[in-house]
């Protein structure tokens, strides 16, 4: 829940972040203050005490723009490039109690981070096909692509020597699916078996993979610093479409307030029965059974979301394994696989 948005104190804020000081400057600049929260302490240089609500968590020179407080760094293919929250230093940036009007605490912070970057799949098709990432719903508490202005884009090399075969961006705002093909009527055929690496990026315009220059303005993704790792996805192989159907998408996100886990799903040409089997590791290191999962798809290209609500055996804090196979039992090689983190409800 949302700290009010009048009548804040430095206690109320001092709980919030489980401090242990009410100074204004350490708790404006305190290191479990969520970077992602909507409203929250950013560079600002009015001192007037309290600016506008509209403008808390945004800095006066990017009130126009929304960046709310986070460095964008330009896009170099690199996943070890963490976001940057630029707090107020004091002087010409003041500290004030205020910015914590409207501030949203969770734990741990990458939970409410704008996108999450799924495991990649085994395969990738030789067709066209959606590669999809995770992103917050537009709401009041958390950033979002959209406050930004953005939208998820990717660019693809040659595993083998790094060159450049293609790159697309969602065609709209705040979008998180991004089209490509692969095949023999592409501007940049891949081969069946040939392993590429694919590099996640952001950007503000829509970029169609049948143009063949790169991604204009293009940034790194948002990543927490201490965080989720949002990797990107190296020495995948293109499969044939002759072959099984690939699942190009796979994902799992526990949603505590509602009960549920959500089992995402995006598939390149398979409709039909779907088999989920979930797991973790007990403190001995041997592999423990918890759900077994039946789903039924009957949509291709885009991401598909089932909600789970049986979920008893959920535990907050435990890390937990999935993985997917085409069809309704678990035979033979896996399809795709996916991990996710159980979270505290809010």
């Amino acid at each position: 829940m949302a700290l009010p948005t009048t009548d804040i104190t430095t206690t109320m804020v001092k709980n919030e972040l489980g401090a242990s000081t009410n100074n204004v400057s350490e708790l404006c600049t305190h290191a479990d203050v969520n970077m992602w929260s909507k409203r929250k302490p950013v560079r600002d240089t009015r001192f007037s005490t309290p600016i506008p609500f509209e403008d808390v968590g945004k800095t006066q020179v990017e009130a126009g723009s929304g960046q709310w407080g986070i460095g964008l760094t330009s896009y170099q293919g690199d996943d070890t490039i963490t976001s940057t929250y630029l707090k107020p230093t004091g002087g010409s940036y003041p500290y004030r109690l205020g910015d914590f009007r409207g501030y949203y605490h969770t734990y741990p912070m990458d939970s409410e981070a704008p996108i999450s970057i799924p495991p990649p799949p085994l395969q990738l098709p030789n067709s066209n096909f959606t590669l999809s990432v995770i992103a917050q719903e537009p709401n009041a508490n958390s950033l979002t692509l959209t406050d930004f202005g953005l939208r998820m884009g990717a660019y693809v090399y040659k595993n083998s020597d790094g060159s450049y075969i293609g790159s697309a961006t969602s065609s709209v705002n705040g979008g998180v699916n991004i089209n490509m093909t692969f095949d023999s009527q592409s501007n940049t055929p891949i081969a069946p078996g040939t392993l590429v690496d694919v590099k996640f990026c952001m950007a503000s315009v829509h970029k169609p993979w049948s143009e063949t220059s790169g991604i204009p303005g293009a940034y790194e993704p948002f990543r927490t610093p201490g965080g989720r790792v949002q990797r990107n996805w190296i020495g995948i192989p293109v499969g044939d479409t002759a072959g099984a159907p690939a699942i190009t998408f796979f994902n799992i996100v526990h949603q505590p307030d509602n009960n549920r886990i959500q089992i995402q799903v995006n598939t390149s040409s398979w409709t039909g029965d779907l088999f989920v089997r979930i797991t973790h590791l007990d403190a001995y290191g041997n592999l423990v059974l918890d759900d077994n999962v039946n789903l039924n798809i009957q949509v291709t290209g885009t991401v598909v979301n089932f909600s789970h609500t049986d979920i008893n055996w959920i535990v907050p804090g435990r890390q937990y394994q999935a993985m997917i196979w085409i069809g309704n039992t678990a035979d033979g090689v896996r399809d795709g696989e996916a991990e996710f983190t159980a979270l505290m409800p809010t």
